[in-house]
């Protein structure tokens, strides 16, 4: 890697590049990746994206950005919105000396920020924006492939009794992006300490879309110190009740479920022996009972995961939602950072889709 610092300011886009960065080696072996569709880069981020503003919130986000950019060793932007009149809509007039001071200022904010110590040795950028925020993020991710958005739930508004500010719930709705959520809730390392993921989480419920999570998962799990820990919820077997249960149907139910519980947890086995076999360090939690969302979120409580990683999609069948409702559930209750795992062209891969196409677990009758 050259010693050289690379410096200098584009006007017409804002960026800066402080320090180049070669490509990050092969990762382990993807357990999985066979016949589920994904590309051969999958699991890998190249450019990541940090939506910057002026409160602490982006400050601690930042720190998650910096780790996951040495982690892939990936190029880092520093993205920060010069809205006209945050609050007060587009037809407020803008006064031009204003603006002129106000865009000065949110250079040297994107100037100073880039200089924190931890995004050293990395190929870092600082962009600057005008507009409303979420369409300008949205607008510039597509238009620079990006591959992994990191944001604060919450902004300079402050926190909220609402899970997520407006930029932040626009952005999850409206990108066809992988996306980090840092909650404003997470407090930032000690001093002097980088962030680390030593316990993560991997949420799957059978489909091959749940399954996407996993190289990237793999890759998090890769670092030194760092456990996988693999979650699957069985929901309960559905079947049509007008009345009080006759035995009969009480016993169906329990094959069924029997039957889940076997085939969850031979499936469980497979994927831990894939991901030992490749060097991760992995262990498994079946719950047999209960609404997985809220299964899964007592999960991640119990075992105090640092990371949730899950694929949006799932076998939910919300195809044509942003996305499903394990993930939805997540975004909105999470005091964890998670990353939800999307592809590029997802939205219109999910449109195609029939909800036959992905089954889960509690679905499959014995034989």
């Amino acid at each position: 890697m050259p010693n050289a610092l690379e410096s200098g300011l584009d006007s017409t886009s804002g960026s800066r590049s402080l320090r180049p960065a070669g490509r990050a080696e092969e990762g382990p072996a993807v357990a999985g990746q066979a016949g589920t569709g994904m590309s051969a880069d999958v699991g890998r981020y190249h450019h990541i994206v940090i939506c910057m503003d002026h409160s602490q919130f982006a400050e601690r986000a930042l720190l998650h950005a910096a780790a996951m950019a040495h982690i892939w060793d990936a190029q880092l932007t520093l993205l920060h919105v010069l809205e006209h009149h945050p609050g007060g809509g587009d037809r407020v007039p803008v006064d031009a000396f204003d603006w002129l001071v106000r865009r000065q200022e949110a250079r040297r904010f994107l100037e100073d920020a880039a200089a924190h110590p931890r995004l050293e040795e990395l190929t870092v950028h600082t962009e600057l924006q005008e507009g409303r925020a979420a369409e300008q993020i949205r607008a510039w991710a597509v238009g620079n492939g990006v591959d992994l958005i990191v944001l604060s739930t919450h902004g300079e508004s402050g926190d909220s009794r609402w899970s997520l500010a407006g930029n932040a719930h626009k952005l999850v709705e409206g990108v066809d992006t992988s996306i980090l959520l840092v909650p404003s809730t997470v407090t930032s390392p000690e001093v002097g300490r980088s962030v680390e993921y030593a316990r993560i989480l991997l949420p799957l419920d059978g489909s091959s879309l749940a399954e996407r999570a996993i190289p990237v998962a793999m890759r998090l799990a890769a670092a030194p110190g760092a456990e996988l820990i693999v979650a699957l919820s069985l929901d309960r077997p559905g079947m049509f009740h007008s009345s009080a249960p006759s035995a009969e149907e009480m016993e169906i139910e329990d094959r069924v479920r029997t039957y889940n519980e076997r085939a969850a947890g031979e499936y469980l086995a497979s994927k831990l022996a894939q991901l030992k076999a490749a060097g991760i360090p992995a262990r498994s939690v079946l719950v047999r009972s209960g609404d997985p969302r809220d299964a899964l979120m007592q999960v991640a409580s119990r075992e105090r995961a640092d990371l949730i990683i899950l694929s949006a999609h799932g076998a939910s069948g919300r195809f044509k939602a942003a996305c499903g409702n394990v993930a939805s559930h997540f975004i909105t209750h999470t005091s964890a950072p998670l990353l939800i795992v999307r592809e590029p062209g997802e939205y219109e891969e999910m449109s195609r889709c029939s909800c036959d196409e992905d089954l889960r677990i509690s679905h499959l009758a014995p034989q």
